[in-house]
């Protein structure tokens, strides 16, 4: 007869699903091998397994042999970005200013 799941695997499970969910992760993004989740969240190797084969089986990562572990979904390439600049980057002669003019341009 199996071993019943335990609170602490179903909080570490929900814990990793958050962090895909909430954008820690992106798509794309290469996850935790078995050997660093086990490490990082202080479970043993086969713990972090059988985590790695839940998120796969719930379709959060796709695993490829000799590659590693994906966040699924399709990588998204960033639209923009926001530059924001300190007070000092206003005022001549200094690096910032020196920047700020030549993307301005």
């Amino acid at each position: 007869m199996p071993r019943p799941i335990s609170a602490r695997y179903l909080q570490l499970r929900q814990q990793l699903v958050s962090r895909i969910e909430e954008g820690y992760l992106r798509p794309g993004d290469r996850f935790y091998s078995n050997r660093a989740l086990a490490k990082q969240f202080g479970v043993s190797y086969q713990t972090a397994h059988r985590l790695a084969a839940d998120l796969e089986r719930m379709g959060l990562l796709t695993r490829t042999v000799g590659s590693g572990s994906y966040v699924s979904g399709a990588a998204r390439t960033p639209v923009k970005a926001d530059l924001i600049f300190n007070e000092r980057a206003m005022r001549g002669g200094c690096v910032g200013a020196h920047r700020l003019g030549r993307l301005t341009a």
